[in-house]
């Protein structure tokens, strides 16, 4: 679905000297994957998701789309951001479908449907500053996959949240993603969260930003939280880990 051939991004100074944010990232995503990305704070990571998403392009290589991959969603960190404060939680979700040019009764129709299917329990007829930063991001969720987008990219959507939020978001997102054909691409500085969601864990290195290692997570799905302190899955962080000099 996703193909990055040899990608490098750089800017250049007042001395029209280069200055490398991405060196050399080549990877493919195959449909349905959900990719996880982690690497250390001003490693590169929105650049890259900027570059695939299109937001920004690469100044060497190429981000190959299949065909069929025509709708990109993308999911930001900052959920006070993202969403409308004068718009209701169902205004907000509905965005998308209203650019698409959707009815209302089609609009609601879709918007209740994602609401009873994945048990969202939002007042839908409230304003996001009223809500918790757990229920604002959620709103960002439903409004992100109600358009059925091919790929879904995700920039630390969790990280401005507390600990029990961002627990309940991680699984109520391996739902979604369990229950669609959706590809996700996933980044983050927390491992533990990269682990818990991947199939497979994409390692960052510091500025110029390469790939350092690829690992496959072999985890049975679903995961649940008390896998987090499982053999299997410290080892896993160990490595990855290990790979950052962190250990």
């Amino acid at each position: 679905m996703l193909k990055l051939e040899r990608v490098r991004k750089y800017f250049l100074n007042s001395q029209k000297q280069r200055f490398i944010i991405l060196d050399d990232i080549s990877l493919e995503v195959p449909q349905g994957e959900f990719i996880t990305i982690f690497g250390p704070n001003g490693s590169g990571k929105s650049t890259l998701m900027n570059i695939i998403s299109g937001l920004e392009h690469p100044s060497e290589g190429n981000v190959i789309l299949d065909a069929q991959s025509r709708e990109i969603s993308y999911l930001f960190q900052d959920y006070k951001s993202a969403l409308l404060p004068w718009k209701t939680a169902y205004q907000n979700m509905a965005l998308p479908l209203y650019w698409k040019g959707v009815s209302e009764a089609n609009a609601k129709q879709a918007i209740q449907y994602l609401v009873s299917k994945f048990d969202v329990n939002i007042n839908l007829n409230a304003y996001p500053f009223t809500l918790s930063g757990g229920q604002a991001q959620l709103i960002s969720i439903i409004r992100s996959i109600v358009v059925n987008p091919d790929i879904l990219i995700l920039d630390e959507p969790f990280s401005a949240l507390d600990y029990v939020n961002r627990i309940s978001l991680l699984l109520k997102l391996q739902e979604i993603w369990l229950a669609s054909s959706l590809t996700c691409i996933f980044i983050s500085h927390d491992v533990d969260e990269a682990i818990f969601l991947g199939d497979r864990l994409v390692i960052l290195s510091p500025k110029p930003t390469h790939i350092i290692d690829v690992i496959n997570i072999n985890l049975p799905r679903p995961r649940s939280i008390d896998m987090l302190t499982s053999p299997a899955f410290m080892q896993l962080k160990q490595r990855a880990l290990s790979q950052l000099n962190l250990i």
